[in-house]
């Protein structure tokens, strides 16, 4: 192990991984050092051998920080991993269907595409586009059936998109929402062909691509994960064994505009029953 000096709360955590069970949501303020900390939890599954572990960072450029520091501390791929969610998921797409290529104008295409036949379409091309991206991070499909209506009606009030509507008499929410569905539908028809950056997630969940459980699940920034984000973390925990560790800051629960809940790590100590 790195020569470091935990501090009572941070040697708790460890603590926790040797003698515990279950699942952690462990809650640190902004400076409190969590990604160090989550540095000694992987040091420490490394030197016991308790089994294989992934660190699912927000954004390419912690994860890429999260990378080198295993690697200086010499921590073996095989035993830790570090990635964003989407490397992940489009890593265990790729198994399913090596082919596919990244597209992020997907679903705008397909709007265009159909857009001379369908007025809803062509008026309202722009909210249907931000729908179908807010339901792909819902894990509709997955998580819910795409013809759930109350899950699109949740999406429509939660993020006030009848605001962006210029004549909603013409174009009500139903009209929007059925529009907005049927172009759901085919980008999920499509996903072995092409692919945008929300499908990444998505995909392998609604088509239950196989994903190599582990044994530890570490996930950082855990107050700005939406729904995909979170059901992909816990497809990756292997079934009854497996042991989370979520991280975060509930106070800065910022990215609730991207699709991320408010209660996010509250949903997850429910989904694990995780101790604080």
């Amino acid at each position: 192990m790195s020569k470091f000096t935990p501090s009572a709360q941070q040697q708790a955590v460890l603590d926790w991984v040797t003698g515990g069970t279950g699942s952690l949501q462990l809650t640190a303020r902004a400076g409190c050092g969590k990604t160090s900390t989550l540095m000694q939890v992987v040091e420490v599954i490394a030197q016991r051998k308790l089994g294989e572990a992934v660190i699912m960072a927000f954004n390419k450029s912690i994860a890429g920080e999260l990378k080198a520091k295993l690697e200086q501390a010499g921590i073996d791929w095989k035993t830790a991993q570090a990635g964003t969610v989407h490397s992940f998921g489009y890593s265990a797409w790729r198994r399913v269907a090596p082919g596919a290529q990244i597209d992020d104008r997907k679903v705008a295409k397909l709007v265009e595409q159909f857009a001379e036949q369908d007025d809803v379409l062509k008026a309202c091309g722009d909210v249907v586009i931000k729908l179908v991206s807010l339901a792909k991070q819902r894990a509709i499909g997955h998580l819910t059936p795409v013809g759930n209506e109350h899950a699109w009606f949740d999406i429509w009030d939660h993020f006030n998109l009848g605001d962006d509507i210029a004549d909603p008499d013409a174009y009500p929410a139903e009209r929007v929402m059925e529009a907005a569905r049927r172009i759901y539908c085919d980008s999920l028809d499509q996903c072995r062909e092409v692919i945008d950056f929300d499908d990444m997630i998505l995909a392998p969940l609604v088509f239950r691509a196989r994903i190599w459980p582990k044994d530890w699940v570490m996930v950082d920034e855990a107050q700005d994960t939406n729904p995909a984000r979170r059901a992909l973390a816990l497809a990756m925990l292997k079934p009854r064994t497996g042991r989370m560790i979520f991280v975060g800051d509930d106070r800065q629960a910022i990215y609730g505009f991207t699709g991320a809940d408010g209660d996010a790590m509250d949903q997850l100590r429910h989904e694990t029953q995780a101790t604080t």
